[in-house]
């Protein structure tokens, strides 16, 4: 009878052992994003946190309408905002300390999460998420770990391909967060298909962004702001569903106490 035991015993534990084996991430094309030679560290092995799910003083559902407003701002913006240019050519000045902010390029979702620290100095509460474009099609945005530059333009021009972007702000060499593309040095000329391709990697390697959360870059990041440039996070087609189409891509969702209210 000890024997027997002793055996189901060993054969329970072989069995528990194999339970805990972790399958590894599969990953998509952007995967192939290039590292380059000057990274200063290599973000698979730090341990990025997961969006929505830090302590900020709320309870939000992830990719809710509630979600999408506190968080992703100008993924519900009108058009006109989203696209357009507000008039104001102020230098800005009074950037917040580069330490205030991490920014994290999930390239499988292509998406930017800004984090704020908590308590104990870690950058893990969610501030802002944002809609991206990163390089594509053989022009990678590279992987790494970046201290963003000191370069930053209102309303720049691209020389090689002869059209503008506004709120440039440097990520690193000749990288930059930017917003959609123009025509001309006008709100008025945004090029749809810029738009249209936001959530999609095709870029030449920088980022590009709605104009709301290319200017809150702009204006909140000052140089030597981390930025993480990564693939670890994985595919999420809710999350990406509702940055793209705003209030029509959130999740349905009813809270407890109005649910009550209802009538049949």
């Amino acid at each position: 009878m000890f024997k027997l035991t002793s055996l189901a015993t060993l054969a329970l534990c072989a069995l528990l052992l194999c339970s805990f084996t972790i399958a590894p991430m599969q990953e998509d094309s952007a995967a192939t994003a290039q590292p380059a030679a000057e990274e200063q560290d290599n973000p698979s092995e730090e341990t990025v946190p997961e969006p929505g799910e830090e302590e900020t003083g709320e309870r939000l559902v992830p990719y809710t309408m509630a979600w999408l407003d506190r968080y992703a701002p100008a993924s519900v913006a009108p058009f006109e905002e989203q696209v357009g240019d507000n008039g104001d050519y102020e230098e800005v000045t009074d950037r917040p300390d580069p330490d205030t902010y991490k920014l994290v390029v999930d390239y499988h979702n292509q998406c930017i999460y800004a984090f704020s620290k908590d308590e104990k100095g870690n950058f893990i509460n969610l501030e802002r998420v944002m809609i991206c474009t990163t390089g594509g099609n053989g022009n990678w945005t590279p992987e790494g770990t970046y201290n963003m530059g000191e370069t930053y333009h209102r309303f720049g021009f691209f020389v090689n391909f002869n059209c503008y972007a506004q709120y440039w702000s440097q990520m690193h060499g000749s990288f930059y967060f930017h917003s959609l593309l123009y025509t001309s040095r006008s709100g008025d000329s945004y090029t749809m298909s810029s738009y249209n391709n936001l959530g999609k990697p095709g870029s030449h390697g920088c980022i590009r962004l709605f104009v709301p959360d290319a200017r809150w870059i702009y204006e909140n990041c000052a140089p030597g702001t981390e930025c993480v440039v990564t693939t670890d996070y994985p595919k999420n087609e809710t999350l990406k569903t509702a940055l793209r189409k705003g209030y029509e891509g959130a999740i349905d969702y009813v809270a407890p106490e109005e649910e009550a209210g209802e009538e049949a």
